[in-house]
């Protein structure tokens, strides 16, 4: 089981070009089952991550 623990995504502003279809997309294909989404000073992206997991699988 391999899971990425830190990860900023596009809405960590100026740190992170991963936008989170892309992201999940890419997991998914290299077997990962769990991911964690560490973006700074928001929360933003929280339900579209959930979202976008739960309908990949993840």
């Amino acid at each position: 089981m391999q899971t990425q623990l830190q990860i900023t995504s596009s809405y960590s502003l100026l740190q992170s070009p991963i936008k989170l279809p892309e992201l999940i997309d890419s997991a998914k294909q290299m077997g990962y089952s769990s991911l964690a989404l560490t973006d700074n000073n928001n929360l933003y992206g929280s339900i579209d991550f959930y979202k976008y997991c739960q309908n990949a699988g993840i």
